[in-house]
């Protein structure tokens, strides 16, 4: 399979805004966050070369790359999972065997299209959290870069775990579905809480 990242913004638009059910809200939302992350970095790299500037902004670079790497990977992945519960679905169910194969391949590839999006999301949320160490300590010059990358990261993942709630509901063992659920509620309540934070703390500091 082709890399997403291996196309112009131009073609990745356009596959978005077609009839193809992949890419789709699990790689957008990636896509979102890994932009968003882009923004983390740059005004970090801005950052880090004036005199005086916090030594955390430095040390917190490596995480940052290594995050979008992260979220890059899962951009690719949503379509590499979406594509193999297609497949799963299309297997045959004329004999007993081939029913138990079928359904033995479904609840893997249900398995796996659901770790993506919280994988994905799990990731953003450690890009909110240095957002937040950011809209701190980051000049005030390039703090808007940072709201920015903020919203975006946050975004994506909200879009992230809208894609986890629909892997949820048709998934059929309990207690994964109450596992997931209240992963996504944990991860859902920190984001609000986090980019909160950062939306109160960067406008205090741009309007003082």
């Amino acid at each position: 399979m082709k890399s997403l990242w291996h196309n112009s913004l131009e073609g990745f638009r356009a596959r978005l805004a077609s009839a193809e059910p992949a890419p789709g809200g699990g790689s957008a939302a990636a896509v979102s966050a890994a932009l968003g992350v882009g923004l983390l970095i740059m005004a970090a790299e801005i950052s880090r070369k004036k005199k005086g500037t916090d030594p955390a902004i430095t040390e917190a670079l490596p995480e940052l790359q290594s995050l979008l790497e992260t979220l890059s990977y899962h951009a690719d992945r949503d379509i590499a999972a979406y594509e193999a519960y297609v497949a799963a679905r299309k297997m045959p169910k004329d004999t007993q065997t081939e029913m138990a194969e079928r359904d033995k391949a479904l609840v893997e590839a249900l398995q796996a299209a659901t770790e993506a999006p919280k994988e994905s999301a799990e990731a953003a949320l450690s890009a909110l959290r240095l957002a937040k160490q950011f809209a701190l300590i980051i000049p005030v010059h390039i703090l808007s870069d940072v709201l920015a990358g903020a919203e975006l990261i946050s975004g994506g993942l909200v879009a992230s775990l809208a894609m986890l709630q629909t892997n949820i509901r048709i998934m059929k063992d309990a207690d994964d579905k109450a596992r997931y659920k209240e992963t996504k509620q944990a991860i859902e309540k920190e984001t609000f809480d986090l980019l909160a934070e950062i939306r109160k703390e960067i406008n205090a500091r741009l309007e003082a």
